[in-house]
């Protein structure tokens, strides 16, 4: 099982379980996925209060990963929790189950979602995707390339028709669109 990352709100243009604002599970990668930031093969996820229980699940999962690893935390909502000390806690957990650690070159990264007080954990696969070769930011005004791929698909546009962007800036949207 997938966990794609997307513009939290736009999570109802996929037929997909929504586990989080903006994290949706997928049994198998969709064919498209220019409207997601990241995708990750999903481990668990789980209700926690404090950095405790968090490591506590940490220590119950049978982590199956390929060493050396690095472990990422993203953090919504929660003002009380450190990405740092989440970071440190969850790498010391995995280190101390035997894996290796290597921040500059790691063959298997970690991801730690927080969001509220749900916890995600999984093992990414491609990340930045919003990232692309032709988008060079030439204002501050610029569509983000995952949005405007959000924006087409929840049109309903289809290749065969005609597309009209009159605000279209940098063109992210008509790019997207072919």
């Amino acid at each position: 099982m997938y966990v794609l990352n997307c513009n939290a709100g736009l999570e109802g243009l996929w037929k997909a379980k929504v586990i989080a604002p903006g994290r949706l599970l997928f049994k198998s990668l969709p064919k498209d996925i220019s409207s997601f930031n990241q995708i990750s093969r999903y481990i668990t996820k789980f209700d926690f209060n404090n950095l405790e229980d968090i490591i506590n699940k940490i220590k119950k999962i049978n982590f199956r990963l390929v060493s050396p690893f690095l472990v990422r935390c993203n953090k919504q909502f929660r003002d009380d929790l450190s990405v740092l000390d989440i970071e440190k806690k969850v790498g010391e957990v995995l280190f101390n189950k035997g894996l290796k650690v290597d921040l500059t070159d790691p063959k298997t990264k970690v991801i730690v979602d927080i969001i509220n007080d749900i916890c995600i954990i999984s093992l990414s696969i491609k990340e930045n995707l919003c990232k692309r070769h032709y988008y060079i930011r030439r204002n501050n005004q610029g569509t983000n390339p995952c949005i405007a791929a959000s924006l087409i698909t929840l049109s309903g546009w289809k290749k065969n028709e005609s597309i009209l962007d009159p605000f279209s800036k940098d063109g992210t949207i008509l790019i997207e669109a072919y």
